[in-house]
This record gives C-alpha cells, sequence and structure tokens, in this order.
C-alpha cells in the first residue's frame, strides 16, 4: 500500500455507503427513510434542536509502534476541535473570502464539539485514546475501527461522535460513514497528517478541513456535486441541497472564481464549499439547507447525540456583565453582551420596530470568558466596531455596515495583541473612520494599535504606551476631546488614576502623569467623557466608596480641577462609573450601589454643584454592577443593566416624560 503526504483530496466516503448498499440488506431501506425524514424535516417548523447542540467526541489514535510520530500530541487534537468549531459556528476568518454572490448562503450550523469529559463507564477522561498497532497504514475497510484488526474498539456510538486518526494509504485523507450504518463502525477516520492544524498535518491539508468535510458526512452531507456516477453524463447527479449549483465534479486546489460547469453560470461552482474537494485553504462555508440536512439529522438519526443548548429569547448573563450600548446613528441603538456561556450576543433597536427590540443574536460564534466586557464604537455613521479580548487572551474584532450581506464580518484577531488573561479592551474613534484601541498586555502595560481605511498592513501596532503597570483585569478608558486628540485614564497597581494624551503632533504619547489626589483601588475602572470639544470630566469610585470627578479645560491654570466628591451615595470600593454627555455641557452619571440600587446624578453649568443622587425606581443587579447609558440623541439617555435574575434590562429618559424614567423593561424573555 503506498503511504506519503497526499497531494490532492481523496475521500472515502462514497466508498463505504457503496460497499455497505451491496453487503448490509438493511442499510439502502434504512438510508431512504432516513432522506424521508430529512424532506419532511424541511417542511415543517418545529424542530427539536432550536439552540446550539454539543456534541462530545473521542479520538482514538492508532499509531504504528517504529512510527511514533504518528502517536500525536493533545495540542494537535485540541487545534481540530478548534476548527470544527470555527466551521460549523460560522466563526472561520476565511469565511470573508466567500464571493459576494455566494456569502447570503452561508450558515451558522449550530453544531459544537468538545472532547469528552466522562468515557462509556462514567470515568473522567481527556477524550482521547492511544493504540499502537503493528499496521503500516489503514484504507477505508474499517479495519482501524477494530482491536481484534489492529485499530480501536469505538466508544458508544449513540453517545459519541468517534473519531480515528491513524495512517491513511494510498492517498486517502479520510472517510465517514453516512447516519443508517451499522452501529460498530460509525464515525470518522483521518489520516494525521490531515488532522488539526499543528503536529503532523502538512498542506495543503493543513487547516483542518478535512475532518470538517468528513464529519459533515457523518451528519448526512454528500458531495456538493452529487458523486455522478457516469463520466460520460456528468451533471445529472444531486447532492439533494436546493442552494448549492449543480455542478460537473470535484473541484481540486484552489480555483479561481468563477469557475463555470453544467451551465451553472454565472457564478459557477460553489467550489469553496466544505463538501467540494478543494484544498483546505479554499473551503470556507455551510449553506442553508446544508445545515437544514445537518439538523435534520440530529433530530433523527443522531437524536441520541450531544445535549441542546436551547435558543432563549434573551441570553443569560453573570451578576456584573457589562452590557456594551452604542448608537451608531441618531435614534439607532445596538447592545452587546456575553453571556453566561462566553457567547456574545446582540440586539437592536430604532423607532420603526414593532418589535420593541430586535435581537437577540448571536454576533457570528463570537466566544469570550463569561460576562467579558465586549467594547464597540461607530467610527462613522451606521459602521459598527466591537472588540473583545478571547479566551486565547488575544484581542479580537467583528465589523458591521448596512451593505454587508453576510451580517457580521469577522471575528479577526488583532495580530500580536496578547493580553493579560481577562484584560478588558477598550476602543475610540478619534476622527471618522479611524480607530484606536487599548489593552493592558502580558507585562502589565498599556498597549494599543490602530487602524484607518489606507492602512496596508490593516492594523498598526502594538505599542506599549509608557511604563506604568496596572492590574492584569484593568479597564483602560479612552476619549477623543476632539478630532485627532485622544486621552487614556488607568488606575494603576497603587490605586492612582494617571493619564496620558495623544495628538498628531506629539512624538509618540505624552504622560503617563498622575492626576493628583486620585485614588481608588488598584486597577479600578476610570470614566472619562468629552462634554465639549477639548474639555474632559473623569469619575472613579474612591477608596471611602464614593463618586468623585475631575475636570480638565485648556485655559486652567492649575492643570487638573478636583478631585471632589458627589454626594454620599457609596458603591462597593472599584464600582464603574458611567458617565455620558447627552448634549452639550451636560453630564449625567450612573453607578450602582451597595444594595444593588441604580443611582443617577447630573450637572449643567446653571446648576450649583451636582444634583443627585437619584434612584431609578426598580433598578436592581449586583452591588457595584456596571450600569450603562448612552445618548442616542439630543437630550435623550437609554440605561442598561444585568438584573438579578439574569436578564438584560433597560431604561429611558427625555425630556417631556412626566413619571421622570420610563422603565424598567428585560430586553427579551
Amino acid at each position: 500500500m503506498t503511504v506519503g503526504l497526499p497531494q490532492r483530496r481523496s475521500c472515502g466516503t462514497m466508498s463505504v455507503h457503496y460497499r455497505l448498499l451491496t453487503t448490509d440488506l438493511t442499510y439502502a431501506r434504512t438510508r431512504q427513510e432516513i432522506e424521508n425524514r430529512a424532506l419532511d424535516f424541511a417542511r415543517r417548523e418545529d424542530v427539536a434542536r432550536s439552540g446550539v447542540t454539543t456534541i462530545p467526541v473521542v479520538v482514538h489514535v492508532v499509531y504504528n509502534s517504529g512510527q511514533l510520530e504518528q502517536n500525536i500530541s493533545e495540542a494537535q487534537i485540541k487545534s481540530q476541535i478548534d476548527v470544527l468549531n470555527r466551521d460549523f459556528r460560522k466563526q472561520n476568518p476565511d469565511i470573508a473570502s466567500i464571493p459576494d454572490a455566494f456569502k447570503s448562503l452561508a450558515g451558522d450550523a449550530r453544531i459544537e464539539f468538545e472532547l469528552a469529559s466522562t468515557d462509556p463507564n462514567g470515568n473522567p477522561t481527556n477524550g482521547i485514546t492511544r493504540t499502537a498497532t503493528a499496521a503500516t497504514a489503514f484504507t477505508q475497510d474499517d479495519q482501524v475501527k477494530s482491536a481484534a484488526t489492529g485499530g480501536a474498539d469505538p466508544w458508544s456510538t449513540d453517545r459519541y461522535l468517534n473519531i480515528w486518526v491513524c495512517q491513511l494509504g494510498g492517498g486517502l485523507l479520510g472517510y465517514a460513514q453516512f447516519p443508517g450504518g451499522p452501529a460498530a463502525t460509525d464515525g470518522v477516520v483521518i489520516t494525521h497528517t490531515g488532522f488539526g492544524t499543528t503536529g503532523t498535518a502538512a498542506a495543503p491539508f493543513n487547516l483542518g478541513r478535512t475532518t470538517t468535510h468528513e464529519v459533515g458526512h457523518w451528519l448526512n452531507l454528500r458531495h456538493i456535486w452529487g458523486d455522478d456516477q457516469d463520466e460520460a453524463n456528468q451533471c445529472s447527479g444531486s447532492d439533494l441541497v436546493g442552494d448549492t449549483p449543480n455542478q460537473a465534479g470535484p473541484n481540486y486546489g484552489k480555483p479561481a472564481f468563477p469557475s463555470v460547469t453544467c451551465g451553472n453560470g454565472p457564478n459557477g461552482d460553489m467550489f469553496m464549499n466544505y463538501m467540494d474537494y478543494t484544498d483546505d485553504a479554499a473551503m470556507f462555508m455551510f449553506t442553508n439547507e446544508q445545515i437544514t440536512r445537518m439538523q435534520a439529522t440530529l433530530d433523527s438519526e443522531r437524536k441520541s447525540l450531544g445535549s441542546s443548548r436551547p435558543a432563549l429569547k434573551s441570553p443569560r448573563v453573570p451578576a456584573k456583565a457589562q452590557i456594551t450600548p452604542i448608537s451608531r446613528s441618531q435614534d439607532k441603538l445596538d447592545i452587546f453582551v456575553t453571556d453566561n456561556n462566553g457567547v456574545i450576543w446582540t440586539a437592536a433597536w430604532e423607532p420603526k420596530f414593532t418589535d420593541w427590540w430586535h435581537g437577540w443574536w448571536e454576533l457570528n460564534g463570537g466566544r469570550a470568558a463569561p460576562g467579558a466586557p465586549v467594547h464597540g464604537v461607530s467610527r462613522s455613521k451606521d459602521k459598527l466596531d466591537v472588540f473583545v479580548t478571547g479566551t486565547d487572551n488575544h484581542v479580537y474584532t467583528a465589523a458591521w455596515e448596512p451593505e454587508f450581506t453576510d451580517w457580521w464580518h469577522g471575528w479577526w484577531k488583532l495580530n500580536g495583541g496578547a493580553a493579560a488573561p481577562g484584560a478588558h479592551v477598550t476602543a475610540v474613534s478619534r476622527a471618522p473612520d479611524k480607530l484606536d484601541v487599548f489593552v493592558v498586555g502580558t507585562d502589565g502595560r498599556v498597549w494599543t494599535a490602530a487602524w484607518e481605511p489606507g492602512f496596508t498592513d490593516w492594523w498598526h501596532g502594538w505599542w506599549p504606551i509608557g511604563d506604568i503597570r496596572v492590574p492584569a483585569g484593568a479597564a483602560i478608558h479612552a476619549v477623543s476631546r476632539s478630532k485627532d486628540k485622544l486621552d487614556i485614564f488607568v488606575t494603576d497597581v497603587n490605586g492612582v488614576v494617571q493619564t496620558a494624551a495623544w495628538e498628531p503632533s506629539f512624538n509618540g504619547w505624552k504622560g503617563w502623569w498622575e492626576l493628583k489626589g486620585g485614588r481608588s483601588a488598584p486597577g479600578a475602572p476610570v470614566t472619562a467623557v468629552s462634554r465639549s470639544e477639548d474639555k474632559l470630566d473623569v469619575f472613579v469610585t474612591g477608596v471611602d466608596g464614593r463618586v468623585w470627578t475631575a475636570a480638565w479645560e485648556p485655559g486652567f491654570t492649575d492643570w487638573w480641577h478636583g478631585w471632589w466628591p458627589i454626594g454620599d451615595v457609596v458603591a462597593p470600593a472599584g464600582a464603574p462609573v458611567h458617565a455620558v454627555s447627552r448634549s452639550k455641557d451636560k453630564l449625567d452619571i450612573f453607578v450602582t450601589d451597595v444594595n444593588g440600587v441604580v443611582q443617577t446624578a447630573a450637572w449643567e453649568p446653571s446648576f450649583n454643584g451636582w444634583k443627585g443622587w437619584w434612584e431609578l425606581k426598580g433598578g436592581r443587579s449586583a452591588p457595584g454592577a456596571p450600569v450603562t447609558a448612552v445618548s442616542r440623541s439630543k437630550d435623550k439617555l437609554d440605561v442598561f443593566v444585568a438584573g438579578v435574575d439574569g436578564r438584560v434590562w433597560t431604561a429611558a429618559w427625555e425630556p417631556g416624560f412626566t413619571d421622570w424614567w420610563h422603565g424598567w423593561w428585560p430586553i427579551g424573555e
């Protein structure tokens, strides 16, 4: 048997299918029943798994005793699980490479995978078995699936997705068994050089897409060209999916778009589909109707597999989760939050919406720590950019504009931005279509990166700003007090409030400077706002639990005025204060006190100091929980907080309201 690195994709699934048709008398009948159920599923609206299904996986590593490199590492295995989760959740970064003609057809399969934590006997496991064998290589004859023939026996195939990783011969990359075959051989087989993205994975099949392809078969997807048997009569086959163009046969390598066959112009073959035969770097999508087939399989033949996370009408969030609101244009609101499972969600509001708020939607499969803050900014009218520290402690971003056909673009990693664990990302737009991002690095310093449309390297950065040290979880607050001017604020490891500034005329950043007298808990959030051009107001919860403020204008001879305490409301030490300017020279601030009550205070030039505090009646959260506010148009305020029930709550204010504040209302059920 020839053993070497495959140079062209070869899948053995159809060979297994045809073998079973001739050797298993019940297989053909079972397959027809499965297809009938798939058709019925596509017609009806009620589905058993309306949310996200998580499938436990066991990986059986079968390696030749004399070829120890075949005994692949746990890191290589985990890299493959990561690929599956990105690909099946439409979270893969190369989704942006789908041609515009097909972007609206790409979907989120709502399927996730995790290495099993419990074996069939109830014992703890890492989801990996390892078996040494004398076999030089295996084929699609299923011998790798049995200890009696030099392989490894499967775990219960009605409870686990079994994946065997071994040396396949004859140029074979992998194969799967369609639903309906024998339980003893149910699962997926992948050659070790086509598995995962590290270790022995070898180009052009080193991006994990072979496993994505084969798991697609395992969930009842056919090759996209329909597996025509008669070479003289191509274009007669069907993959039983309505939104994939008919094509003459497999595509290999990296085709150029469009590639027209079977009269399917002008757009041609959907060769970037995971179920074609292109190289890993050229495939990046499942279609919506392919997803319907996979969900039909989970509803029927594979209904015993995995756990389903219901599609909640609203996310459930940790007690101190931060809800991030953005007004991308007048009277339009978008909010973002990370739920208890680390899933990033968004919802939107405009006056014309008949259902009040639209949403909730999962934001392109984004993942972070549960409750991790998502920071967003509108860099120009109706454009949104959001940022988060991912579970790998790198900074990620996603973007939305009205003309995007695939809803949100991203997530993309801002390369080089290694953040401290739990670090908050802060972004600001200092001028239309310019972005600056800030995060605490692994060295405890503040780092920044920048983006403008003309940058050829996408993002510039990262650069450290000075040498002050701040705690890992500290939040940097950034504000643009006028066009192309930036000021940032942070509380350092000693609880001192520090600031730095940037303008185009500066040679880099100036600062850090201590805001004399500003003391809080180390890393406590500082909030700053510009209530009119070149004016700054800063707020922090002091060591006494009261809210303190300082102010700056160019004409001040003592640099910063302050600090002054605002009233006697007491919040937990380090509790975040949120400030917003609803119109020129008007300020409103919000905090959750030691009793979990949302409180507000206000300032205008005509006031003799600050007015308040006032309780926003009915607003309850955890003591010190972040309250966030936004002004969607002049003199209008919207406030958001995570409620004690784990839902997102909102209240609103306009000058004409006779009951002062409207609300509180939960967003979703």
